[in-house]
């Protein structure tokens, strides 16, 4: 059973009652829950526990005006990042200025005009939701993440122990499979670790191509051949359709690295005895298409859209695949960082085909041979 969204809490400071009055009726019927507080100091306190998606604080309270506990909010920790919207019937220039260097983030004039409030607050509270979520997902990925790397590390450190422990003239098998056990872990740890620092690195901006005139089939070839293990191991046929001689424009290591990932992932979501094409052909335009098609069970459409995004998984027939949704949000980075553009196709039942064009060199004219 899904959790019901949060619904959204309003925080009104303010020390006229009629004035807490009208804008409680006026956000409870907008569908908020409100919470109340007659001056700066009870403001702060009620902030504190209820924990608001927006505050609307009056300026002229007794005990602490609003521009004075506005920068107390912003101290601490847990409201640094909430909305507050000042509120006020003598706004001056100057006092606007004031209340945006002190941290406000909007103002509201009294008597208060409805369908303007309205869209205040709908816009703070939809932006806070947002920041809100996005904050309880790094805390989810970041926890998932470290709990995986620690795994394999625990492994590691495990068999080394009992390697310390042993001879290795009398337990040569325990040895060789203890260290298999080892470099297994120490790859599923780096494996997670490298596609981390790339995702970082992609979203930062940071990582630049470094382009050569390259033979797309060599590219490849060489893919299908790293990975021709790997699939050989799930009794899946792993095909290579392609022609050599088509030039690109290319950072070789990055593209390749985007077509591992949609490799990889094919690999991981077809089942036993399945079949991946991985392709290339010259199109109009100039254009060259890369696609790697699969016989496995197929993406629900409503999840395509979402897919190439990260931290994002389709759920269907496979459920017991593990992953972070970071290799298809990185080959959609490295494809587009090189102008070019992804895609996929699916169906359920009949498979995937992920497919992405980047441009040729030359009207994609073909390298001599």
């Amino acid at each position: 059973m899904e959790d019901k969204p949060e619904k959204a809490l309003v925080l009104v400071a303010d020390d006229d009652t009629s004035v807490r009055e009208v804008a409680r009726r006026y956000l409870m019927s907008w569908g908020y829950d409100v919470c109340l507080a007659d001056d700066g100091i009870s403001a702060i306190d009620v902030a504190l526990t209820r924990n608001p998606h927006v505050i609307l604080l009056d300026v002229m309270m007794p005990r602490m005006t609003g521009f004075e506990a506005l920068p107390r909010i912003r101290a601490e920790p847990s409201l640094a990042l909430v909305p507050v919207v000042i509120l006020t019937g003598l706004m001056g220039s100057e006092d606007y200025l004031n209340g945006i260097r002190l941290g406000a983030d909007d103002y509201i004039n009294k008597p208060f005009d409805a369908m303007l409030m309205k869209a205040r607050v709908k816009s703070l509270v939809a932006r806070e939701t947002y920041r809100r979520q996005c904050d309880r997902l790094r805390r989810q990925f970041t926890a998932m993440i470290l709990h995986d790397v620690r795994n394999p590390l625990t492994i590691i450190n495990g068999f080394a122990e009992l390697l310390l422990a042993e001879d290795p003239k009398t337990e040569p098998e325990f040895f060789r499979t203890s260290l298999q056990r080892i470099i297994g872990s120490a790859q599923r740890a780096m494996e997670l670790v490298s596609q981390m620092l790339d995702f970082s690195q992609l979203q930062a901006g940071h990582v630049k191509l470094l382009r050569r005139r390259e033979d797309v089939y060599n590219i490849l070839h060489d893919v299908a051949e790293d990975q021709r293990l790997l699939a050989t191991r799930k009794r899946i046929f792993l095909e290579l359709r392609a022609e050599p001689g088509l030039a690109a424009e290319v950072d070789r290591s990055k593209l390749s690295e985007a077509v591992v990932n949609l490799v990889t992932n094919a690999i991981k979501f077809t089942p036993e005895g399945g079949k991946i094409v991985l392709e290339a052909i010259a199109e109009t335009e100039g254009r060259i298409y890369v696609g790697v098609k699969d016989t496995g069970p197929g993406i629900p459409p409503d999840q395509i859209q979402f897919l190439f995004n990260p931290w994002q998984q389709a759920k269907g027939p496979v459920t017991s695949v593990k992953g972070y949704g970071l290799g298809l949000a990185i080959a959609r980075m490295l494809v587009e960082a090189h102008g070019g553009k992804i895609e996929l196709q699916s169906e359920i039942g009949s498979g995937s085909n992920f497919r992405f064009w980047i441009p040729g060199a030359v009207e994609a004219e073909r390298l001599a041979a």
